[in-house]
């Protein structure tokens, strides 16, 4: 866990697509105590009381959103409301359960890439994306700002073989 905190500090922009069980939770949380300045947190409603108790437990500071504003350095916000949220003084944003990014189309996937495109920092976090296909790996590289389009990305690492995309010689390494 200390050694993925330190290297996506390091990247700035880093995707944790670690198996079930390893404390994303934890990585997420110290990660974010970590950044200076305001990080917003977005998560499915489904685990937002899980990582309040979690950052009850680790000592930090965390508040849920209302009216697009939070008390303390970390905001934590259901991504499913898709709420107005002032992301000028925002340094960083996770995003759990990324999964959520892999509709290229979807709205919730716009509205994340949306809100992080201003921020420094940004973490994905997710057990999902490893065994599934390049749109996951495609849409996480866009939020990341690695890439800043699907089409960018596709061009950029794969070719097209009739229906099969294959990697390019220089993206197997």
């Amino acid at each position: 866990q200390k050694e993925i905190v330190e290297r996506a500090l390091h990247y700035k922009r880093y995707a944790a697509l670690l198996d079930c069980g390893l404390g994303k939770t934890r990585i997420e949380l110290s990660w974010a105590d970590s950044i200076s300045e305001k990080v917003l947190y977005a998560c499915p409603l489904a685990v937002m009381g899980d990582i309040m108790d979690e950052a009850k437990a680790m000592n930090i500071g965390i508040s849920n959103i209302r009216n697009g504003k939070w008390d303390e350095k970390i905001g934590l916000i259901n991504f499913e409301s898709m709420r107005e949220i002032d992301m000028s003084k925002v340094k960083g944003i996770i995003v759990d359960e990324s999964s959520i990014l892999k509709n290229g189309d979807g709205a919730i996937r716009s509205y994340l890439t949306d809100m992080a495109a201003g921020c420094e920092y940004r973490l994905c976090a997710s057990a999902t994306p490893s065994p599934n296909d390049q749109s996951e790996y495609a849409t996480h590289s866009v939020f990341l700002g690695y890439a800043a389009t699907l089409k960018e990305f596709y061009s950029r690492f794969f070719r097209k073989e009739g229906t099969d995309w294959l990697l390019k010689p220089h993206a197997v390494d």
